[in-house]
């Protein structure tokens, strides 16, 4: 008992150093920038942000690791151990596989309890827009990257394709109808990595199934149809790569497809997000490291196969045009977003940001976790399970630095769905360990031992939890179909209402303007405008908002002089989510020496090109 209480004394004295040392590492920014956003205005480093959060990390951490192995030497594996261990994979039972198909029909249920004729909201002109004009600006011209800068990723700047190809039809519903299915794939595979955990438990088989039980619900939490949770539209590949990864753990030292397809997520996720990409390759760099270690060479071989089959096939499949652009967009992307959209994170504990500071103390307890898991004899998780939290880990740290650069609540809460992942499981394990331990708990144990009892409780809660509590959701099934038929065939201009309605007169007027032409270019963040005017952008460069360092500007204005848009969208007074003129000095400059003033409807501004431009 005083170990555990020493532990504890070290843990806080270390997180709290951690935390005082946070704002004494601030190092001048080098970068003579013309742009940009808080990173700018404060001019700071970003590298800030990185060395402050590995700080932040490894004191804790590695003083933990060191008292631990201190405390408790004569219970913990050695390293070397830990590599080398066997990996032998449990067997499913009949019960898990029968509970297991129960709560995948719970999920089916709540998708389709789901009021789709109703997600007819005004459309987010901006964020929607991301993905609206890139897809239509593809079906005008045939190219993605040539087409439209893409920002987020191949499929997060045009997935709306997919539908829109299958349906023959080009609608914003279908663009939401593609975000639901997204999510609903986020909860299926958020199942299966629950159920693929709870496998690799040394549970009795009852406990087994109410580990289960719990942590499927915890995990399917993580996600809703109103991507204001921690796994949203972007998390599938990510959840599906862990999935593939915990199951390939259990095969043999031999070339085998499962770690064929380990290597074909290499490419695959460079062209699913740019973020995931990185974060992903950087994974499957320390897998292969893992199995180089335990010399498993035939598993090495299998995973870089397929990172060079991957490459090369994506390569040869599309023109040596669009691969160039592929490279430089990503490589300006990398090397502009955090001083196009940084904001500095604040201090844990000192800033009073409870969230910040409760997001990297969930990321210390995940590690601690992850290390106890692996150095303690006796703990109930097979091999198989310990190797996988250590990677989930990495993946939960490289994950968030999509709210380290951008710590606003909505991307730190995004950025923390792996730790919590860790997290859930982790209380779950303890509490069942708690239970084990506690003699007086026998009427939970004989809860357990009442299989019918315990399996009419267990649905009577799916329902309740994963239907939100509002049963009556359930007769939204037999209307499912034509809902989901409304929502797809809903016209465009369903979803220009209330704050957007003045849209409609727009454009009306614009179409008018440019009517003798194929192409329109707005300089405003209304990035929906082209795809609602059914027209191809004049430039691949469709947002302002990130379009501010000047080597994207100098791209900008090379396309303007070789397509000369007549009439240009100058300024928007309605829209308040757009980027200042002073981020895009050189842009306007090009601009107001080459083009004048045109009109003024409402609250838009028009300039048309000069005639010896």
């Amino acid at each position: 008992m005083k170990k555990n209480i020493y532990l504890l004394i070290i843990f806080i004295i270390s997180l709290l150093f951690s935390a005082f040392l946070w704002d004494f590492i601030n190092f001048k920014n080098v970068n003579n920038l013309t742009y940009g956003g808080e990173y700018y205005l404060k001019d700071y480093n970003s590298i800030n942000e990185i060395i402050r959060f590995i700080t932040f990390l490894i004191i804790p951490l590695v003083t933990f690791l060191i008292s631990f192995l201190y405390y408790y030497s004569n219970k913990t594996y050695k390293l070397t151990e830990i590599i080398k261990i066997d990996f032998l994979r449990p067997q499913s039972s009949n019960n898990l596989n029968f509970l297991f198909y129960l709560i995948l029909l719970v999920l089916f249920i709540q998708f389709f309890t789901l009021d789709f004729e109703k997600l007819n909201g005004p459309l987010d002109i901006f964020h929607e827009g991301l993905w609206l004009t890139p897809s239509s600006n593809f079906l005008f011209t045939g190219n993605f990257w040539t087409s439209s800068f893409i920002e987020r990723g191949l499929f997060g700047n045009f997935y709306p394709l997919i539908l829109w190809e299958i349906f023959d039809k080009n609608s914003i519903g279908l663009s939401r109808f593609s975000n639901l299915l997204l999510l609903f794939s986020c909860k299926i595979l958020l199942l299966v990595l629950a159920k693929q955990i709870t496998l690799g438990t040394n549970f009795t088989e009852d406990k087994k199934l109410l580990f289960f039980f719990f942590l499927a619900i915890l995990f399917t939490s993580l996600t809703g149809y109103m991507e204001t949770e921690s796994f949203v539209k972007r998390s599938p590949l990510f959840l599906l790569f862990f999935n593939i990864f915990l199951f390939s753990l259990s095969k043999k030292n031999q070339v085998s497809l499962i770690h064929f397809f380990i290597g074909l997520f290499s490419v695959i996720s460079f062209l699913w997000y740019i973020d995931i990409g990185a974060y992903l390759n950087v994974l499957i760099f320390l897998i292969i490291i893992f199995f180089t270690l335990r010399q498993n060479f035939k598993i090495v071989f299998s995973i870089i196969a397929g990172i060079l089959v991957g490459w090369i096939t994506f390569y040869y499949s599309i023109p040596p045009n669009e691969f160039f652009h592929f490279i430089s967009n990503t490589m300006t992307i990398y090397l502009t977003i955090d001083q196009i959209h940084g904001i500095i994170y604040p201090t844990p504990f000192f800033s009073g940001d409870t969230r910040a500071t409760r997001a990297l103390i969930f990321l210390v307890l995940a590690g601690i976790f992850v290390i106890y898991v692996n150095l303690i004899k006796g703990f109930k998780f097979s091999n198989i399970n310990k190797i996988f939290f250590i990677f989930l880990y990495a993946g939960s740290i490289l994950n968030f630095k999509t709210g380290l650069s951008a710590s606003d609540a909505g991307h730190i809460k995004t950025a923390m769905g792996p730790t919590l992942l860790i997290i859930y499981t982790s209380f779950l394990y303890f509490v069942f360990n708690l239970i084990d331990s506690k003699k007086n708990l026998t009427f939970f144990k004989k809860f357990i031992k009442n299989k019918t009892f315990a399996a009419f409780c267990g649905v009577l809660i799916l329902f309740v939890i994963i239907l939100n509590k509002d049963l009556i959701k359930i007769k939204n099934i037999v209307t499912a179909p034509k809902s989901i038929d409304s929502l797809i065939n809903y016209n465009n201009e369903v979803y220009l209402k209330s704050e957007n309605s003045e849209y409609k007169d727009l454009i009306n007027y614009y179409n008018k303007l440019v009517s003798k032409e194929d192409c329109i270019q707005i300089l405003t963040d209304e990035v929906a405008l082209p795809f609602l005017m059914k027209k191809k952008t004049c430039t691949k460069f469709i947002t302002m908002f990130i379009s501010g360092p000047d080597i994207i500007q100098k791209e900008f204005i090379k396309e303007l002089i070789t397509n000369k848009p007549k009439i240009l969208l100058l300024k928007t007074d309605i829209f308040k989510f757009h980027a200042p003129k002073e981020k895009m000095k050189l842009v306007h400059k090009y601009v107001s020496d080459n083009y004048t003033f045109h009109s003024k409807f409402k609250n838009w501004t028009f300039v048309v090109l000069n005639e010896e431009s």
